[in-house]
């Protein structure tokens, strides 16, 4: 496979940020995020393959309620070493046909502190070439992937290093650098073609970031607001970026939680008004938020959230339904986690949005394949899709595959 060279416009010695090269050595767990295609016809969410056992990508079609595999690590045997491990794992579309698969690891890599994420597109049906890269030395990368890619159109954004910002054409394979302005920046997806969110903190004003657009063509900054003085816990909102946080479609809202202490804050920051404070837990209950997602018209936010309370010996799981204007919080209860079961997991039950704003889906894939979880019904192991176009919100669960015994998660 070629390699890539990037346009450096930093002082580093790097000799190539990003290349296509062979994968080797990574354990598997996943992120249980769920991408709708741009027509909302198919979600693509990580799944075990029934019939092999293997772990992968699977496809499911919302009109005839077929689940296709489409991706797996073995594929991958003939371009590296058969002993593949991967700590997460996800799929977004490009188009209608089209996925982007990502993980992180690398050659000499270990669980936990890979700073190497691969990026594979593939073609749903499987016609066609398979393109696949790797960028090395990315900082903060486990952060950068418990949230969607920075996908503008074709070309994939990736903050490397503080201000060090990396573009993949994914359509030619050409990388572009750029320095931006700011400190410890992070990109998110705006579901426009043209430009990317982004936060940056400045430079001596630990209690100051910057939120904006970033072009996706020139890299030029827009700046929407400046968030100050947002703590949670004593904690800046700069120390807390790796939380969930969401983007209204306009990028003037931004949603954040508290840190994982109780009470359960959701928190809203907007341009040119004072912070928005919604309080989520009540009583002796510990809520605990996976992911965050706006609306399309930025009057609601959706999250994922873990629930449990000291009468109970079980966590549940489930979604919220935020309203902006002052209304109480919907809960939709989607399954009963087992005893002791970690809060904290609820990270990989990430909602994802239909493009309608109708629909949530979320799985509960990585939940079945941690042992430590000791999840009691299998049918539980499912993609769910939510309705929030109705009220109370109605479930439709889709049973995925259970890994089997032998897997490498276990």
């Amino acid at each position: 496979m070629p390699n890539f060279a990037l346009d450096m416009n930093s002082s580093s010695s790097r000799n190539s940020l990003l290349a296509a090269v062979a994968l080797a050595g990574l354990l598997v767990y996943v992120l249980a995020c769920a991408s709708f295609s741009p027509d909302d016809s198919k979600v693509a969410v990580p799944a075990f393959d029934a019939r092999t056992g293997e772990f992968g990508i699977t496809v499911f079609h919302r009109k005839t309620a077929r689940l296709t595999p489409v991706f797996s690590f073995s594929v991958l045997k003939s371009l590296a070493e058969p002993s593949y491990e991967a700590q997460l794992l996800r799929a977004q579309w490009l188009d209608n046909q089209r996925l982007i698969v990502a993980w992180p690891g690398g050659e000499g890599s270990s669980k936990g502190d890979s700073k190497t994420i691969n990026l594979l597109l593939l073609l749903e049906e499987g016609k066609g070439a398979v393109r696949c890269w790797q960028i090395p030395e990315v900082e903060e990368l486990a952060g950068k992937m418990a949230r969607p890619l920075a996908v503008a159109g074709s070309r994939l954004f990736m903050s490397v290093d503080s201000n060090l910002v990396a573009r993949l054409d994914l359509e030619t394979g050409q990388v572009v650098s750029h320095l931006c302005r700011g400190e410890a920046i992070e990109l998110y997806p705006s579901g426009h073609k043209d430009f990317v969110f982004y936060t940056a903190s400045l430079p001596g004003e630990s209690n100051k970031v910057e939120v904006g657009k970033l072009d996706a063509a020139t890299f030029a900054q827009t700046t929407l607001q400046h968030v100050e003085s947002v703590r949670t816990h004593g904690r800046t909102l700069s120390d807390v970026l790796g939380t969930p946080l969401a983007f209204s479609a306009d990028g003037r809202q931004v949603a954040m939680v508290s840190d994982n202490d109780d009470p359960c804050l959701l928190r809203i920051a907007r341009s040119g008004q004072a912070e928005q404070s919604i309080l989520l837990s009540a009583g002796d209950e510990r809520l605990q938020l996976g992911g965050l997602c706006f609306s399309p018209r930025g009057d609601l936010v959706f999250a994922s959230f873990a629930r449990e309370t000291k009468t109970e010996t079980n966590v549940t799981f489930g979604v919220l339904t935020v309203p902006l204007d002052g209304r109480p919080a919907r809960r939709t209860l989607l399954f009963t986690g087992p005893e002791k079961a970690d809060r904290d997991s609820v990270v990989y039950l990430q909602p994802g949005l239909s493009h309608d704003g109708k629909t949530l889906a979320l799985a509960s894939t990585y939940l079945f394949g941690d042992p430590d979880q000791h999840m009691r019904n299998p049918s539980d192991c499912a993609l769910y899709l939510v309705d929030v176009s109705k009220t109370p919100h109605r479930v439709r669960k889709v049973t995925l595959p259970l890994p089997r015994p032998d897997h490498p998660f276990k």
